[in-house]
């Protein structure tokens, strides 16, 4: 009996270490891709509306699949681009710990979307014709 329950004893603390091992990896990787696509739409929005009248996010998208190392090669990118702002939504598979066979759906897909705002140079080199001194109507 006591060797059964000292194997029971170690299959259950193997078990438990592993169970934090995967979850640790999924917390880390979801702060990558929560972190990249972010990095991915603030570079996007940086770009002029009007000197990139169509939007190639080529370039954007491979800094991207760097960022996220391994995670990257299967990496799935959807871009919505508005005038007034730019969305990105990344979907990755993450690196597992755990067999696939015994992690839930949760554990299998990381999707992370990041939504940053378009802004726009005002020029205020450029005086008002009529300035208003304060004085009366």
């Amino acid at each position: 009996m006591g060797m059964f329950g000292s194997l029971l004893g170690v299959f259950a603390m193997l078990a438990f270490l592993f169970l934090a091992c995967q979850l640790l990896i999924g917390l880390y990787a979801a702060s990558v891709v929560q972190a990249t696509a972010y990095n991915a739409a603030y570079d996007a929005a940086r770009i002029d509306p009007e000197s990139a009248s169509d939007f190639s996010p080529a370039a954007i998208e491979e800094q991207a699949r760097t960022a996220l190392g391994p995670m990257g090669n299967n990496a799935v990118f959807v871009w919505s681009v508005d005038p007034d702002r730019i969305t990105v939504q990344i979907a990755v598979d993450p690196p597992g710990f755990v067999p696939s066979a015994l992690s839930s759906n949760e554990w299998k897909a990381i999707t992370r979307r990041a939504v940053v705002r378009r802004e726009r140079l005002i020029d205020l080199v450029t005086p008002d014709p009529a300035p208003r001194l304060g004085v009366g109507p």
